[in-house]
């Protein structure tokens, strides 16, 4: 893979779906005029009033018709380009990272194919039920884009190198690796959570975080083996920390007496970690800060819950963990508890 491509690609693809595009303005109206369109519908079909029911059914009418009036001040013609040029700045992407596109770009070129073609049917023959087609497409495509954007920002958030060569002496790499395929949003998920660690020790320890930022080398075969560059001291400690916390976890999950991992348990556990590791890499006055540590801690394990959750094998540093082999669904399914207990951060609107 080319990061330093990857990264000018990628800048491309995320300006193209700024919100002051026409194409994603256009895709955000049909969307939620598919939306709200499907939700009056299905208050007409279970109104018993006859009289309620045509009266839903007309309002209905109506705000089909004020969301093709809506759709129709766009220039047809500039949504068509803006499509064709991202598609082309999207197969650059995926052109530049093989490896990712098999995960992380997965549905977005064929709902993109799909937008298009439902576009051009609606262009051809300009019927309602072509524009009902459109506006379905854009509902399918919508929530692709915006996981698509998140994507895209979480690896380019990461600074890039071309050259793999370590050139300071108090810096290190970190290799993570991971055996199981999971979906693309858990696998841009694990991402941000790795590059969230590294804020979290920066800001602990504390170091400048602009003297060291973080960077990615290497994201290789899908998001399943991943490498990070930054301060030597504070990698030191990530992967301490994450050891430490896997075999935990991992020895848990392997005992059959096992049905689920209390929180007070994972974060007596979590503390415990980062005090230890903390006292052994000669801070022994931020081990004594109950209370900055506790805050610490707290947001260590989400993120590592987040790293580890449905990976009952991870590679740090080449060192292979693993769950027991007769263990690890019951591990997938354990670590998925505690995962869903951590809710996804807000899903951002492309367009306000």
């Amino acid at each position: 893979m080319n990061l330093y491509r990857l990264q000018q690609h990628l800048g491309v693809v995320l300006q193209a779906l700024d919100t002051d595009r026409d194409l994603i303005k256009f895709i955000f109206i049909l969307a939620r005029g598919y939306r709200q369109i499907v939700e009056a519908l299905t208050g007409v079909v279970y109104e018993p009033n006859r009289t309620a029911f045509s009266r839903q059914q007309m309002e209905a009418q109506e705000r089909f018709l004020e969301f093709r009036r809506h759709a129709e001040r766009f220039s047809i013609g500039s949504i068509f380009h803006e499509i064709i040029q991202f598609k082309s700045d999207l197969q650059e992407v995926i052109d530049d990272g093989e490896e990712i596109s098999e995960s992380l770009l997965a549905r977005l070129p064929d709902d993109i194919d799909d937008f298009y073609n439902a576009l051009e049917q609606f262009v051809k023959t300009g019927k309602d039920d072509a524009f009902t087609g459109l506006m379905a497409e854009a509902h399918n495509l919508y929530p692709v884009l915006i996981t698509a954007r998140r994507s895209f920002k979480a690896v380019e958030e990461l600074s890039f190198r071309q050259d793999p060569e370590i050139s300071a002496p108090d810096l290190r790499d970190l290799k993570l690796g991971f055996e199981r395929d999971v979906s693309y949003q858990r696998r841009v998920r694990k991402l941000t959570a790795a590059a969230r660690v590294y804020e979290l020790l920066m800001d602990l320890l504390p170091v400048d975080p602009e003297a060291y930022p973080l960077e990615l080398i290497r994201l290789e075969t899908g998001g399943k083996d991943l490498q990070i560059r930054g301060h030597q001291p504070t990698l030191d400690l990530y992967a301490s920390l994450l050891r430490r916390f896997a075999l935990f976890l991992y020895h848990r999950c392997s005992l059959a007496s096992t049905s689920s991992i209390p929180e007070r348990v994972i974060a007596t556990q979590s503390l415990i970690n980062l005090a230890d590791e903390l006292e052994l890499a000669g801070h022994a006055d931020l081990a004594s800060d109950e209370r900055r540590l506790k805050h610490s801690a707290l947001h260590l394990l989400q993120a590592f819950v987040v790293l580890l959750a449905g990976d009952p094998v991870i590679y740090i540093d080449e060192r292979r963990l693993a769950v027991e082999d007769d263990a690890q669904e019951r591990y997938i399914q354990l670590s998925q508890d505690l995962l869903d207990a951590r809710p996804e951060p807000a899903q951002e609107a492309l367009v306000a």
